[in-house]
């Protein structure tokens, strides 16, 4: 009855997470378009005209728009084109004569200082924000002539502070109208900066509400409006009709990104960029790949570029930059993208009457892995558990955290079918070992549909929210897996005394050299597969791997995981072939770590959301036929060289 309930269940929710995930299938395949993005800083260091590379040029060759900085007194002073003169410089040295009549006009003391604008254009943009910083910081401005009667903006700080560096002027307006001239849209960088901005969102002050832009990628190492103004910055770029676009986190992690992200109802699109050392360092081939698999694997649709400032394979900079943009947007044409409008994914999810029927899954599920594991039947009790289930679940939804429901049952369901799968069709069953593997690759792929299913929203698919708890997800089937099997060779009778004796010939087992490098092979293994699980690694990829990498990409275009094809998918078949001959108790135990594996990355592949579907279900499919190939050809080496032993034996 509760096994019929269980699969009953299943079924349902297959059939409704087909739906959903068809839906999510459509989305995808909908949002075709990618935008080519440059940074103007790295334009401008290519100073030599034949390497530089004019705006009406990259709108040759696709390119969709400029990214541009807002100037800062930093940036200003950094191109010369303001001077800072500290008041314990005045007071220490006595210099500057040419101002003296100036200066000595403010109350000026060691902590003060005096800002110089040289430039025409930048005095008329300091004055337009004079009263802004009168009221922040009690500025005094005054105008002057500076030798050869060149007049030049004086700006009076009465207390001055290296914070004030950050502070903004806007944007260069002749750049902007340079930029749109040539049919080139303008990226605004924006800085997280209380210190020149009102955070009224009415305020024609607040930079952010004076732009007009298709989107903005923030600068620095926080959004713009982090920590206190979010909502303000939220409903700004909705009021303005200005899309968030947010790098994605292993290239530069922002404050306050992800919770932009949920004020914004997820309405925005990813970026992917390349540091200019990198730029430097790699190859032409290798840059276009990485930006071609952030689209193709990542759903990624801004590519912000930066030009290589090195010459490669004996080409002049300027033609090998002309040479990387045609072979990127070549690439991405192959890939089935449009260059331009990139737009951000529509909105989907699936219903609350889906997650329900995921929660009653997963915990009848989970009942039935827990009843293998403890030893101990749910009877009446499992209603009622299912029915708690059911509760917990409402309470969830109900009280707003819809979204840590949908994590904890990805976490549930990552652990409960790979166990599962294990478990009854490895070590409880003793079917053809073809039947076998069929049947666990099938329980796995059902976790794997019902993991997607209850992941299914676009906060998932743009990044905002992940699924959690990966090295958990990795470690506990093993543990649930080797439980077991313990248990079932040395307690399985119920009789207290009886499982104390066993319990004490487990304890008694003779420790051989061969069990130690067993244990030794099993711990470093461990340590690297929980070390590289998940999306950060304190160990490096080694040249080889990544030769082969790059190898399986080149000839599948979507690479399955070392995990899966030459660990978990042989070892399983392998495990199930030689089953009956496998005698040692350790090897046995590494068998059926090495072979849960497999299924744990076969679900943990459907976790990652932002991983078009059709990219997991390709690099699934991809690991089981390369993992079921090596199998076999594995299973006929070993015996052929079982026959060629026995020969010799029979020789002797």
């Amino acid at each position: 009855m509760k096994r019929g309930l269980i699969i009953t269940l299943t079924l349902a929710v297959i059939i409704l997470a087909t739906f959903t995930l068809f839906q999510r299938f459509q989305v995808e395949e909908k949002n075709k378009n990618v935008d080519l993005v440059f940074d103007i800083r790295q334009l401008q260091q290519l100073n030599n005209p034949k390497e530089r590379l004019s705006f009406s040029t990259l709108k040759d060759y696709n390119v969709s728009g400029i990214a541009i900085y807002e100037d800062t007194l930093e940036s200003l002073q950094e191109q010369k084109d303001l001077h800072i003169i500290k008041g314990e410089t005045l007071k220490e040295k006595k210099i500057f004569s040419d101002i003296r009549k100036i200066y000595e006009e403010f109350p000026y003391d060691s902590n003060s200082a005096f800002l110089i604008f040289k430039n025409k254009n930048l005095s008329k943009r300091v004055k337009k924000l004079s009263g802004q910083w009168e009221t922040l910081i009690n500025t005094k401005i005054s105008t002057t002539n500076f030798g050869e009667n060149k007049e030049k903006l004086l700006v009076f700080f009465p207390e001055w502070k290296s914070e004030y560096l950050s502070l903004s002027l806007g944007f260069d307006q002749e750049l902007i109208a340079k930029i749109k001239n040539n049919g080139l849209k303008v990226i605004p960088r924006l800085i997280n900066n209380e210190n020149s901005v009102s955070w009224d969102d009415k305020s024609d002050q607040n930079i952010l509400n004076t732009i007009s832009a298709d989107y903005t990628i923030f600068a620095g190492d926080a959004v713009s409006g982090y920590d206190n103004n979010l909502v303000q910055t939220s409903k700004i770029l909705k009021k303005n009709d200005i899309n968030f676009a947010m790098i994605e986190a292993f290239i530069a992690k922002q404050n306050g990104a992800k919770n932009l992200g949920h004020l914004l109802e997820y309405n925005l699109l990813r970026v992917h960029s390349i540091e200019q050392a990198e730029m430097e360092k790699y190859n032409l081939q290798k840059i276009v790949d990485r930006y071609l698999r952030s689209t193709r694997e990542r759903n990624v649709r801004i590519l912000y570029l930066k030009p290589f400032l090195k010459t490669k394979n004996n080409l002049e900079i300027g033609e090998l930059n002309k040479k990387f943009l045609n072979e990127l947007t070549t690439g991405l044409k192959e890939d089935g993208f449009n260059l331009g409008n990139a737009a951000s994914f529509d909105f989907f999810s699936n219903s609350l009457l889906t997650i329900y029927l995921i929660t009653l899954a997963a915990a009848g599920s989970g009942i039935f892995l827990l009843e293998k594991l403890i030893s101990f039947k749910f009877k009446k009790t499992f209603y009622l558990l299912m029915g708690l289930a059911i509760i917990s679940a409402a309470g969830f939804i109900y009280s707003g955290r819809m979204m840590f429901l949908r994590k904890l049952l990805a976490l549930g369901i990552s652990v409960i079918f790979p166990s599962l799968a294990i478990i009854t069709q490895f070590i409880d069953k003793n079917d053809n070992y073809i039947k076998s593997f069929l049947k666990t690759i099938l329980i796995s792929l059902t976790g794997a549909l019902l993991m997607a299913a209850s992941l299914s929203h676009l906060s998932f698919l743009a990044g905002i929210d992940k699924f959690r708890g990966v090295k958990l997800a990795f470690l506990l089937p093993l543990v649930f897996v080797a439980w077991y099997y313990l248990k079932k060779e040395f307690l399985a009778d119920n009789s207290l005394a009886e499982n104390y004796k066993q319990l004490k010939h487990f304890l008694d087992y003779k420790i051989r050299i061969r069990d130690l490098l067993i244990f030794g092979f099993l711990g470093l293994a461990a340590v690297v597969y929980l070390a590289r699980s998940g999306n950060y690694s304190f160990i490096p990829v080694l040249n080889f791997e990544s030769w082969l990498r790059e190898f399986l990409e080149d000839i599948l275009a979507v690479r399955p995981r070392f995990k899966s094809f030459l660990i978990g998918h042989p070892i399983l078949l392998l495990g199930l072939y030689y089953k009956d001959k496998i005698k040692s108790f350790m090897l046995m135990i590494t068998v059926l770590v090495l072979a849960t594996i497999g299924q744990i990355t076969i679900i943990n592949t459907f976790a990652h959301i932002h991983i078009p579907l059709k990219i997991s279900l390709i690099r699934s499919f991809h690991g089981l036929w390369l993992g079921f190939i090596i199998a076999v050809v594995l299973i006929y080496a070993i015996n052929f060289l079982i026959k060629i032993q026995e020969r010799w034996l029979l020789d002797d």
